[in-house]
């Protein structure tokens, strides 16, 4: 009999690479989820993403070293964002969502425009959290949001 791996299964796989902290991690995560749209698509119901695995993919590039990660995180809650748009309530952003967008804008480094880009992303989902009806900020928010205010802002201003 053919072993066929449903939801569980990739998002137990995906939430194992979102802690292991191994380089290429997040990218390994990523085409998972990709692969479970592209199964769900293709008529596979037992496969169909959700705002978990999403969420676990988003906080893989938080805690990843590639430089653009903020970008990363802020690509994939947009996919989820235009699902949701499009009908699809099952990848429907919740807090743990925008925390973790936020988190991969304050865990961002490099040059003076990446880590303003990746102060924006931080700040855009901050604000989105702000003017959402069904998500309310936690301490995790506001935590995350501090960190890339100290992280992103401050080593600009301490040049001057």
């Amino acid at each position: 009999k053919d072993l066929n791996p449903n939801s569980k299964v990739y998002c137990s796989a995906i939430s194992a690479l979102e802690r292991s902290y191994v380089r290429g991690a997040a990218d390994t995560a990523e085409q998972l989820l990709y692969d479970m749209e592209l199964m769900f698509n293709n008529g596979n119901d037992e496969v169909q993403p959700n705002t978990i695995v999403f969420n676990s993919c988003i906080d893989a590039w938080a805690k990843s070293g590639f430089l653009f990660k903020a970008n990363k995180a802020n690509s994939l809650l947009t996919r989820m964002e235009e699902a949701v748009s499009g009908g699809n309530t099952s990848y429907k952003p919740n807090i743990i969502t925008y925390n973790a967008v936020i988190s991969a804008g304050a865990n961002s480094f490099g040059n003076a425009n990446i880590k303003g880009k990746a102060f924006k992303i931080a700040l855009d989902a901050y604000k989105k959290v702000q003017l959402s009806q069904d998500v309310q900020p936690n301490t995790y928010t506001y935590a995350f949001l501090f960190k890339a205010i100290r992280k992103l802002i401050d080593s600009q201003h301490r040049q001057h």
